[in-house]
Order: C-alpha cells, then structure tokens, then sequence
C-alpha cells in the first residue's frame, strides 16, 4: 500500500474508545490504512490496569512513541491524525511537540 493515506483515530473521551465499532470504520479501510488506537487505561487494558497514573502528558508521550512506530511500519504512507474530542486535544498536543511525523490532521469538538 505505499504512497496511501494511513489515516489514525484518536478517540474521545477520555476513555470513549471506539474499538467496539470496527465494523462502523470497515468501509474506510477500502481507502485507507485505518489505525485505531485504545489510549491507555481505556479499552481492553482497563479492566486490566485501570486509570491510575494516565495524565495527558503520558498520553502525548504514547501518542509520540506510536507515531514513531507507524513512521517505520508504513514508511511510504501519509500519515494524518483524526481526532474527535478529547482525542483533538491530543491531536493538538502531539502536533505542538512537532514529533508526530504526521502530513496532516483533522480535529473535531463535540
């Protein structure tokens, strides 16, 4: 898929995860390398971890790491962050650092 869109879904919340609704995302899949990423202490690890210790800085910082990781799995994809909510804040933050590697982005306030 190189030179396509890998397009990254921060969701909202905190902890408002969207990994229960893939099959709502499927049909962008057909245009796009979709990355749906379950911020920690939401989703599956919060059963497991709980919340205790996420700060939105901790927060940047995994969004920095798992931009770093995307940048070498799909070296020859465009790189655009969609954040809805909390998630544009995040979004923002990541954008501010000038770390994230990503061409573009969209955020969305509720």
């Amino acid at each position: 898929m190189t030179g396509s869109l890998c397009c990254w879904l921060l969701h909202g919340g905190p902890g408002d995860v969207q990994s229960p609704f893939i099959s709502t995302y499927a049909p962008y899949e057909r245009d796009f390398v979709l990355v749906q990423w379950d911020e920690r202490g939401t989703g599956q690890t919060f059963a497991k971890n709980g919340a205790a210790g996420v700060t939105l800085e901790r927060l940047i910082a995994d969004g920095i790491d798992l931009a770093r990781q995307l940048r070498r799995r799909f070296s020859g994809e465009k790189l655009i962050l969609f954040g809805h909510s909390w998630g544009s804040l995040i979004a923002t933050e990541w954008r501010s650092s000038g770390q994230t590697c990503s061409t573009r982005m969209s955020a969305r306030a509720r």
